[in-house]
C-alpha cells in the first residue's frame, strides 16, 4: 500500500510549516502508512510518535534538525526536577517508526550542568533509523524498556513509568550517535 505524504515545509505555503502540524494531519489517517516530507532547516520542536507505521524523511542529516532543549535538572512548576524520561526532543511509540536523513538533537548542555538529556526516547516495536544523526550530551539516544528498578526515588517519571515493558527491536544503518 502506498503511503499517504504530508510535506513539511517552512517556506512553502502548500505544505504545514512545522512537524507537529504534520502530526496532527497524519492521526486521520491512523492504522495506514503515512510518510512526513521534510524540508531542510531547524524545527525546535518536542514530538511524541504514537501512530503506527509512520515515517519521516529529511532532505538529509545536515540541514534537517529536530532540536529541544529539556534537561533532568531543570525544576519544574511543581518544584520536582523534570528528570531524564521527561527530557526527549523526541518520543517514538509508534510501532513500526522509520526515519531517514535527519538529525535529532537535545541541545541542553553538557550532563555536569544539565544532567541527562535525552534526544530520542524509543519504546516502539520494529523501528529503523537510517542516515541520521543522534546529538547530545549524555544519555542521548535511550531504547526502552525501562530498567525494572529506579536507581533513585522518582526516578522513572515520564511518559511510560507506568506501562508495560516491552522489548523492541530496532534496525540503526550508517547513523552517528
Amino acid at each position: 500500500m502506498k503511503p499517504v505524504t504530508i510535506k513539511v515545509d517552512k517556506t512553502d505555503n502548500g505544505a504545514c510549516k512545522s512537524i507537529s502540524e504534520a502530526l496532527g494531519i497524519a492521526n486521520g489517517y491512523w492504522g495506514l502508512p503515512v510518510e512526513i516530507k521534510i524540508s531542510a532547516g531547524l524545527y525546535r520542536e518536542r514530538l511524541v510518535i504514537n501512530q503506527p507505521f509512520l515515517s519521516m524523511v529529511g532532505q538529509n542529516s545536515d540541514n534537517t534538525i529536530i532540536n529541544f532543549d529539556h534537561s533532568a535538572l531543570q525544576i519544574l512548576p511543581d518544584g520536582i526536577k523534570r528528570g531524564t524520561f521527561r527530557t526527549a526532543t523526541v518520543l517514538v511509540d509508534g510501532e513500526g517508526f522509520s526515519a531517514k536523513g535527519i538529525t535529532f538533537q537535545n541541545s541542553a548542555g553538557p550532563g555536569d550542568t544539565a544532567g541527562q538529556c535525552i534526544a530520542v526516547y524509543v519504546d516502539a516495536k520494529r523501528t529503523r533509523f537510517e542516515d541520521c544523526r543522534f546529538l547530545g550530551f549524555q544519555d542521548t539516544l535511550f531504547l526502552a524498556p525501562l530498567p525494572e528498578h529506579e536507581y533513585e526515588k522518582g526516578g522513572f517519571r515520564g511518559p511510560k513509568e507506568h506501562t508495560e515493558r516491552i522489548m523492541g527491536y530496532h534496525y540503526f544503518i550508517n547513523c552517528y550517535i
